[in-house]
């Protein structure tokens, strides 16, 4: 649409603001990954643990944040990207995730653990959003690449997690640039281009476990495409960089088996033990927890939203999806099914909706398609369809961003779609934790 091209740099740093705006308003005690914890822990601007004894007088201990669990293991990544002591940081069982501290590190010296970390979220998510605008843009159009930026710019799932220096912060910038990159793939047939593009995907499986999803959704990629040649060097570099750092803490790290690091060996074990009953059981419960898995990591009005575009574009024959879109829609798919199949095994539990988190990188999925349906009615030239598009983009925009900063002024009823994305806490808990702590950002103290 015209307006869209004439308009296109300002709309981009309208929604960039909005972005920021929502990313701050969901850090400090607002974080939800911390605050939909009981009994969250605490810790300081630099993001050392108060040292709490009795009836201690929170008011007295200056700026301090809630944190997650998980918070030491993070924090002893920075510690040895720092260079510190072994014992602050060989226990830690999730250094498989460097990268973001290894990005951040100079900002986390001036800024602190927290404010360096939450800089460093905004530069790279903001970087990520324009190159990602710009290629959608350059490929489907500006309407298709205004839709993606509004999208993008109010996605909770994101926001879940941008309040906290955890690796996490990376997993929507990631996604988007995994699948530029498959798309360069897809393009070419150069060995080089290929070469290159998989040495990235490799060192972006550094920030998380993306590459659950992208490692088998770029070779399902070139196994489609014949291109032979190519799947032994995309696959050995994608592998390297996650190879090369686990032998360089191979003589480095204590004994750290998790029952997080032992997952997908725990559900390959269950499946050794299945019986065809139980197979057969865990098939029936398939479409159900699938609809409510698709649905809670989308944040329930994207998933509701791609539903409707489905619809209509089949209805107006305006679906043409490209390789990549299948490479990664088999590949999730894939792994949703390894999981969900499973047997009851022990430990940590990849099965059931509770942990919806896990298929975020959906949201590529879901850009993919309405790319593909704008530009295909604008080429027909469907005015209406696409305007009303844009009405309902907007709607949904709205009703992301009340997701996001609905709890910085006391409205918790929004809890429901943090828990339906994941389930680690109780619905009150919340509340609880801000009526206790303040509803306070990052950099606002007591």
């Amino acid at each position: 649409m015209p307006f869209f091209e004439k308009h296109f740099t300002t709309l981009f740093w309208v929604f960039c603001s909005l972005f920021v705006l929502q990313m701050w308003l969901c850090s400090g005690n607002l974080a939800p990954y911390a605050v939909t914890l009981n009994n969250p822990h605490l810790i300081n601007d630099q993001g050392g643990y108060l040292n709490l004894e009795g009836d201690t007088n929170l008011k007295e201990q200056g700026c301090y944040y809630i944190a997650n669990y998980d918070h030491k293991h993070y924090i002893a990544n920075y510690r040895l990207v720092d260079g510190k002591p072994k014992e602050q940081w060989d226990w830690a069982y999730l250094s498989r995730r460097p990268l973001l501290y290894m990005i951040a590190f100079p900002f986390m010296k001036m800024f602190g653990f927290l404010g360096g970390g939450f800089v460093m979220a905004l530069l790279l998510n903001i970087g990520m959003l324009a190159w990602f605008t710009r290629w959608v843009k350059k490929r489907w159009g500006a309407t298709a690449a205004i839709v993606g930026l509004i999208l993008l710019s109010s996605y909770p799932a994101t926001m879940y997690w941008s309040g906290l220096p955890y690796p996490h912060i990376l997993i929507t910038a990631c996604t988007l640039l995994l699948t530029i990159l498959m798309y360069k793939v897809y393009e070419t047939d150069n060995l080089k281009t290929i070469a290159w593009c998989s040495l990235a995907a490799g060192i972006s499986f550094l920030a998380y476990d993306t590459y659950i999803f992208f490692f088998p959704a770029f070779g399902l990629l070139l196994l489609l495409q014949k291109k032979w040649k190519a799947i032994p060097i995309s696959v050995l570099l994608m592998a390297l960089p996650v190879g090369l750092w686990i032998w360089f803490l191979s003589d480095k790290l204590a004994p750290n088996a998790s029952g997080n690091t032992d997952i997908y060996s725990n559900i390959i074990n269950a499946y050794l033990k299945a019986t065809p009953e139980v197979l057969w059981a865990n098939l029936k419960k398939l479409p159900g927890v699938l609809a409510t898995t698709f649905s809670g990591a989308a944040y329930f009005y994207l998933a509701l939203f791609f539903a409707a575009v489905i619809i209509v574009g089949l209805l107006t024959k305006s679906i043409k999806l490209e390789l990549p879109f299948w490479a990664l829609a088999i590949a999730m798919l894939t792994v949703f099914v390894f999981n969900n199949m499973a047997p009851y095994y022990e430990g940590w539990q990849m099965r059931g909706d509770w942990i919806s988190r896990i298929y975020q990188p959906e949201i590529a999925l879901i850009l993919l398609l309405v790319f593909s349906v704008v530009k295909n009615w604008q080429e027909k030239g469907k005015k209406i369809l696409t305007k009303a598009l844009l009405v309902v983009v907007a709607v949904v925009f709205l009703f992301n961003a009340r997701i996001n900063v609905a709890p910085a002024y006391g409205d918790y009823s929004i809890v429901k779609h943090h828990y339906n994305f994941y389930l680690h806490g109780f619905p009150e808990t919340m509340e609880q934790n801000l009526e206790k702590h303040g509803r306070r950002p990052l950099w606002i103290c007591p």
